[in-house]
């Protein structure tokens, strides 16, 4: 499959909030045309500067929170990331804000492991010197809290590696948010 085929499943899917920069050895103007209209939301042509490079990127980290779908659901479970809520089959579950961080974090990188060190990066600013182990308490109470609402269990463990839930679900964008 192609790059510009798997852009196109994935927009297909509905997975509009993830930045796609594309780089490419096809530097026309047409297929430049091509690749944003199958939903890139930015084409760079080979050869480039990798100044430009970065400059691109760091372009599509700042349009982050609004180009991110504010409700994502997987498994009956919805991440609110606008409210900072999460539901389980309609009724609201009560989480820890490190609790809400981790889950919330797992569901905006569905199907990418997260490391512990990732996870814990997110909690605390970089000086902090909490243990990585807290990353396997919150999971925990996450799994715990998550099974007793009648959530199924969807966050998975890669031993030696983090943590992740799968890249299936549902993601909703109120259209003045896009």
């Amino acid at each position: 499959m192609s790059g510009l085929e798997v852009l196109a499943r994935m927009r297909r899917e509905g997975q509009k909030a993830i930045p796609v920069l594309l780089l490419s050895a096809r530097s026309e103007v047409q297929d430049r045309i091509h690749g944003l209209d199958v939903g890139a939301d930015d084409y760079l042509a080979k050869p480039f500067d990798f100044g430009e490079l970065v400059a691109r990127i760091r372009a599509l980290v700042r349009r982050g929170p609004a180009t991110r779908a504010p409700r994502i659901e997987i498994g009956g479970i919805v991440v609110d990331t606008s409210a900072r809520a999460v539901s389980v089959n309609g009724q609201i579950l009560e989480l820890t804000r490190s609790e809400y961080i981790v889950l919330e974090a797992l569901f905006m990188h569905r199907g990418v492991v997260m490391t512990k060190d990732t996870l814990l990066d997110r909690l605390h600013d970089s000086d902090s010197f909490a243990s990585r182990n807290v990353i396997e308490v919150f999971v925990s109470g996450l799994r715990k809290k998550l099974r007793s609402a009648g959530a199924p269990d969807i966050i998975a463990t890669r031993r030696g590696h983090g943590y992740l839930v799968p890249a299936l679900g549902s993601y909703s964008c109120p259209d003045d948010v896009v």
